[in-house]
């Protein structure tokens, strides 16, 4: 925003710390909207004088099928070729978002604000009795810091449709 930049002029310091949440996309109009209003909110309440979230929407519009890592991959560019300054990526399901009780809102912290290690944040769900669906999973929703996303290369391109690319995520993870 404008008064960051002018803040941080004027004080000739600034320790704004950039975070940006990644999301696949395609033909969910409905959980579309709802994400959106609801994570736009979301990040104008987390949105602080040191930290700004953005949040990027990656759509695959064809009719080949669906490939969520290569939309990682493209999201993954133009963070780093927009935004170089980002320090963490969110990898996000359209279809889940943050639970506000599980952030401390009086020091306006969220999960999304830590990526020293690789971090997943959306794996125990109801669906599956607040637990993972097995021991390996990396899906929901996950942030790595920019190096890390450069150390295991993203996503592999290879796995179209539904699954398979969040277990080559896992393993991409474990090697490095």
């Amino acid at each position: 925003s404008s008064f960051l930049a002018d803040r941080c002029e004027i004080t000739g310091s600034c320790n704004i710390h950039k975070h940006a949440i990644l999301v696949p996309y395609r033909n969910r109009t409905d959980q579309y909207e709802k994400f959106v209003k609801y994570m736009n909110d979301y990040i104008r309440n987390k949105n602080s004088t040191n930290t700004q979230i953005s949040l990027w929407v990656i759509e695959q519009d064809d009719d080949e099928l669906f490939n969520r890592g290569w939309l990682a991959n493209v999201g993954l560019a133009e963070i780093f070729q927009t935004e170089p300054e980002t320090e963490c990526i969110t990898y996000h399901d359209i279809d889940l978002v943050p639970d506000n009780t599980t952030t401390n809102n009086h020091h306006n912290y969220s999960f999304y604000d830590q990526c020293d290690v690789p971090i997943q944040l959306g794996s125990e769900l109801e669906t599956w009795n607040w637990m993972v669906p097995y021991p390996t999973y990396s899906g929901g929703i996950t942030t790595l810091n920019t190096r890390h996303w450069r150390q295991i290369n993203g996503f592999s391109n290879k796995f179209v449709g539904w699954g398979l690319e969040d277990d080559d995520f896992y393993h991409r993870l474990r090697l490095n």
